[in-house]
C-alpha cells in the first residue's frame, strides 16, 4: 500500500510468515513460534527511510508492550534471540526490529546529533509513529499505535532510545544501551527520572569505551533515575558471545520492567520500589532496596531479585542466558 501525507510518502509491505532463523542447538529446542510482519515508511521531507519487522508470538492475544531493537551492530543477533522472544511473549510483549537510514547518501562529517540512528528527534520518532500505524492496520491490532515501548541499541544506536525517552517519557517503558557512546549528542535528563535505563559497557571496548557510560549513569542516578549500570569484564565492543552472556541480566531486567510498568495506567508511573534491589558496581554486592540507608546515587538500581542475581552474574564475568529459576 502507499499513501502520501504532509510531504511524507508512506510505503508498507506485509509479510505473514513463521520466523526462520539460525539459532543455537539450545535455542532451537525451544524455538518461539509466531508471526512476523514487515512494513516500511519514507519521510521524504526528512531524508529518512524506516523499515521494521514485528514478531509476535502466537500465544500473545493482546500486545501490552513492544521492545524496539535497532538494526545496527548486534541488533540482528538480539532480534533473533529465542530466549528474549520467549521472555517477551510471557509478558504479552512483541518485538520490533527497526532500521533507519538516509534516503540519500549523507555528506561526510555529519554531526552525531544529526545522525538518524543516534538521535530520534531527527526523524526516528515521527517515522516510528507512522510505521506502527502501518503495522497496526496490517496486523489488525489497533493498540500498537499507543503501546508502550522499550528500546535497545548497540554502539551508535544506543543513544536512539535515550533521545526518544527524553522526548516521550510517557511512552517509554525503558531503554537499554549496549556498548554505546553519546558522542556529544545533547540529552536533557530532567524528564527521565522515572524511565528505567540499563547501561552496559564492555571493559575492553576500544570503540565506545567505559567512561561515557559511567558519566551518563552517574548523571541519571544523581536525579534518582532508576538506572542500572553493568560492566562486562573483558567485554569487547561487538561480540555476539558477550551479547549472549549479557542476557543473564537483560532478560530479567526487561521482564521486570515490562511486568511492573506495561500494566500501569501510564508508563510515566514509577516502577514500584517494594521489590527493587540495589547493587554496588565496585563489589557486585546486592541488597534489597529497603535495607539500604543513606545515599543511593552510587548504587545500581535493580528492579527485582531476579535482576539482581543476573546482574551479579554479568558483573562477575559469567552469563550465558537467564537462570532457569527466573524464566
Amino acid at each position: 500500500m502507499e499513501r502520501t501525507t504532509l510531504g511524507t510518502r508512506v510505503t508498507a509491505a506485509l509479510c505473514l510468515c513463521y520466523s526462520v532463523s539460525t539459532t543455537s542447538p539450545r535455542e532451537a529446542a525451544s524455538q518461539v513460534v509466531g508471526t512476523e510482519l514487515a512494513a516500511a515508511v519514507n519521510l521524504l521531507d526528512r531524508d529518512a527511510s524506516l523499515d521494521g519487522r514485528l514478531f509476535v508470538a502466537d500465544d500473545t492475544p493482546d500486545v501490552r508492550c513492544l521492545m524496539v531493537v535497532l538494526q545496527w551492530g548486534l541488533g540482528e543477533v538480539l532480534y533473533r534471540s529465542q530466549d528474549l522472544r520467549a521472555a517477551l511473549a510471557g509478558e504479552g510483549c512483541g518485538l520490533l526490529q527497526l532500521r533507519i537510514t538516509n534516503i540519500h547518501t549523507p555528506s561526510a562529517g555529519v554531526a552525531p546529533s544529526s545522525q538518524l540512528v543516534r538521535n530520534a528527534g531527527v526523524a526516528g520518532s515521527a517515522g516510528l509513529a507512522l510505521l506502527l500505524e502501518e503495522l497496526a492496520d496490517d496486523a489488525a491490532r489497533p493498540g500498537l499505535t499507543e503501546v508502550p515501548l522499550i528500546f535497545w541499541g548497540h554502539s551508535a544506536a544506543g543513544t536512539f532510545g535515550l533521545t526518544y525517552a527524553a522526548m516521550h517519557p510517557e511512552r517509554t517503558l525503558g531503554f537499554i544501551r549496549y556498548n554505546s557512546h553519546l558522542r556529544g549528542v545533547p540529552v536533557e535528563l530532567v524528564d527521565l527520572d522515572r524511565v528505567p535505563g540499563l547501561l552496559i559497557a564492555g571493559e575492553l571496548d576500544r570503540t565506545a569505551g567505559v567512561d561515557d557510560t559511567l558519566e551518563l549513569w552517574a548523571r541519571g542516578r544523581a536525579i534518582d533515575a532508576p538506572w542500572t549500570l553493568a560492566i562486562q569484564p573483558d567485554g569487547p565492543h561487538g561480540s555476539p558471545e558477550f551479547l549472549e552472556r549479557a542476557n543473564a541480566l537483560l532478560i530479567p531486567w526487561v521482564t521486570a520492567v515490562a511486568r511492573a510498568r506495561a500494566s500501569s495506567a501510564g508508563s510515566e508511573t514509577r516502577v514500584p520500589t517494594s521489590a527493587a534491589w540495589l547493587g554496588d558496581p565496585g563489589t557486585a554486592e546486592v541488597w534489597p532496596s529497603a535495607q539500604v540507608t543513606g545515599s543511593r546515587s552510587g548504587l545500581a538500581w535493580l528492579p527485582d531479585e531476579a535482576t539482581a542475581f543476573g546482574w551479579q552474574i554479568v558483573m562477575r564475568g559469567g552469563g550465558a542466558g537467564p537462570d532457569p529459576r527466573y524464566r
